[in-house]
């Protein structure tokens, strides 16, 4: 479910968007990204330093180089992946469909696709990603203009975000997605934001505008749903939290009313004030 957009552009779409959270902010941090091999000793690919050294007669293969930072690699479904400190100008030939899709497999401990993708260490913050010069050029200034705008301090990034991915999408070159986990309390999301960096000054779809430093209990933001909406309201944390356009913090919940005239309600309830924002009508499926 895409809760917000926050920002659209004529040229790139710059999107701002929480998403459901798929990892427990335990699991995300309790990850090890600590060097488990030698990278002379892979075995699984191929070595080179550009992409003409990777064979693409059937699958295209690029050269992933990460500029001597960490590389992460699958070993295959019966071992963990291995992670190992990458020559400047060495990589590994990988196929090019698989990057940037590789993230939550690693963080789950579930059985990560053979590819590839970088570690980064870009000032305190190691910064996962399948485009490194990128992440080293355009994730830095993201994040000084994100803390800027947001009015929040190095100390709260440490406390409440965890860098989940900078990624960029082949159909939309020079747009840097840039993802993170955001978690306060009982609830814990995952947010994407944008940065469009190929005409002149980069543009920005950010979803965080204010240090949100504590939410109402869960309880309270479920009664208010089905008090002031309906008694029938269902919600759940990890799907139904999320930051809206307006950088509200809000739980969404549903509620069927009359099933055989496809009639439902939705509503929202901001979890930093415990206002209901908005409770009405609407289809439970679309046909």
């Amino acid at each position: 479910m895409i809760a917000s957009c926050a920002a659209l552009f004529a040229h790139d779409p710059v999107f701002a968007v929480s998403y459901p959270n798929d990892l427990s902010w335990q699991q995300v941090t309790g990850v090890s990204t600590k060097v488990s091999d030698h990278f002379p000793d892979i075995a699984l690919y191929s070595m080179c330093s550009s992409d003409n050294e990777c064979d693409s007669s059937f699958i295209k293969q690029i050269c992933l180089t990460c500029a001597g930072g960490k590389i992460v690699f699958s070993k295959g479904c019966q071992s963990a992946p291995g992670i190992a400190q990458a020559p400047k100008e060495q990589g590994l030939c990988v196929q090019e469909h698989m990057l940037g899709g590789l993230y939550n497999a690693f963080y789950s401990g579930q059985c990560m696709p053979a590819a590839a993708f970088c570690l980064m260490n870009i000032g305190a913050e190691e910064v996962p990603t399948s485009q490194p010069e990128s992440a080293l050029k355009f994730y830095p200034v993201w994040k000084d203009h994100m803390m800027k705008r947001s009015g929040i301090s190095q100390e709260y990034f440490n406390k409440h975000i965890r860098i989940h991915s900078v990624d960029g999408q082949p159909e939309w070159p020079g747009l840097l997605n840039i993802r993170y986990y955001f978690s306060v309390d009982w609830i814990t999301i995952l947010n994407l934001d944008q940065i469009g960096t190929n005409s002149g000054e980069p543009r920005y779809g950010l979803s965080l505008n204010h240090a949100i430093e504590s939410i109402i209990p869960r309880a309270q933001a479920e009664s208010v749903l089905k008090q002031q909406c309906d008694p029938g309201m269902r919600s759940s944390p990890e799907r139904d939290v999320s930051l809206n356009a307006e950088g509200r913090l809000v739980l969404r919940g549903w509620a069927v009313v009359d099933h055989s005239k496809n009639l439902c309600k939705e509503a929202e309830v901001d979890l930093e004030k415990g206002d209901l924002l908005f409770c009405k009508e609407t289809a439970c499926w679309i046909n």
